[in-house]
């Protein structure tokens, strides 16, 4: 799906995930943490193409789609946050 967002087309998740850094920043946080099913490659795409680095994994933690599920830890330091949507 993609959505009108910043005068331009962007997938629904890319205009989220810029909402919640901009709010992040203009609240005085450090960092952001996302914890995304190891399975989703759209959002681990998502999260690598706006900079999170991978910080942690864990193995057959959660239960969805009726199989276990890894999940994977992502963290961006905002100091370092270039912006990624143009």
């Amino acid at each position: 799906m993609r959505v009108w967002c910043l005068e331009e087309w962007f997938s629904a998740g890319a205009c989220l995930m810029n909402e919640i850094l901009i709010r992040a920043e203009t609240l005085g946080y450090h960092s952001v943490m996302s914890i995304i099913a190891d399975s989703n490659d759209a959002s681990g795409q998502l999260h690598k193409k706006i900079e999170f680095e991978p910080v942690g994994f864990l193995q057959r933690v959660g239960f969805k789609f009726n199989e276990w599920q890894d999940v994977a830890f992502y963290q961006l330091l905002l100091q370092n946050r270039r912006n990624w949507l143009p």
